[in-house]
This record gives C-alpha cells, structure tokens and sequence, in this order.
C-alpha cells in the first residue's frame, strides 16, 4: 500500500527506529517520505525535515477519504 500524505507512520529500520509521526511529504519520484518531527538542524541553524525511505516504515493510522 503507498505512503499517502497526512497518514501516520512508524521508523521500522535505521537511525530514527522507533519514532512515530505523521507523514508531511512525499516524493513518489525520488522514493522519500518527510515525518514531522523528525528533523535535522544545519550549520546555519535552519531545520530541514529527513528523507525516509518508505520501505523502512509501516503505516499505524491510514487517512480514509469519503471515495
């Protein structure tokens, strides 16, 4: 089943296993999904968001539309 947006996910594998959150972006193109909450802060002091890949996550909550 594909990462949908807003769905919330758990880290299966890596250095973020364990963390829970949900799903903010996703680039089917490039095979990456951005989590809230889990972020990287760079030199410069600004915070940019990880990219997972969605195989090493499995979706705890789905976001259901009305269709």
């Amino acid at each position: 089943m594909p990462v949908r947006k807003d769905n919330e996910v758990q880290v299966v594998r890596g250095t973020y296993k364990g963390r829970k959150g949900k799903v903010v972006q996703v680039y089917r193109k490039k095979c990456v999904i951005h989590i809230e909450h889990i972020t990287l802060e760079k030199v410069n002091r600004s915070i940019v968001n990880v990219g997972i890949h969605p195989c090493k996550v499995i979706i705890t909550k789905l976001r259901l539309n009305k269709d």
